[in-house]
């Protein structure tokens, strides 16, 4: 287990077809920022809607659902070849030795075993989450 440190990079991004909404966190120095990119977002900035510094006992919070999540397992890429909209998501992280850079499209890390594809976005949802949490500890 990682303990209550916040990661040297994190990128999460989440887009929806059709309409290309896409929301993002990312992870610097310690804060943690949610923006929300509309559906016309290329090209245009993004609008923050959250920053914010964790605590150490947050971060904690969150190591342990992300090994819950077997994290660190998770495969390169998880993709739905039959389905064309949708979802699309990116999830990049490092801290300390522990490096992850997984992808998918309507397809997600099976929960609990991480090396299968599934349609059930669980383990997905669990990560949003516990990112949510982070940048919004009400939510």
């Amino acid at each position: 287990m990682i303990a209550g440190n916040s990661p040297d990079t994190l990128h999460y991004e989440s887009l929806a077809f059709p309409g290309s909404e896409k929301t993002t966190f990312d992870v610097g120095k310690g804060v943690i920022t949610k923006r929300y990119h509309g559906h016309d977002w290329d090209g245009h900035d993004p609008v923050v809607q959250r920053r914010r510094m964790p605590s150490e006992v947050e971060w904690k919070k969150f190591w342990q659902t992300m090994d819950s999540l077997h994290l660190w397992d998770w495969k390169a890429s998880y993709y739905d070849p039959d389905m064309m909209d949708g979802h699309a998501w990116r999830m990049s992280c490092c801290i300390h030795s522990h490096r992850i850079k997984s992808d998918g499209s309507n397809a997600y890390p099976r929960l609990g075993h991480p090396q299968k594809t599934t349609s059930d976005n669980a383990a997905f949802s669990r990560l949003t989450s516990a990112l949510e949490k982070l940048v919004d500890p009400g939510n």
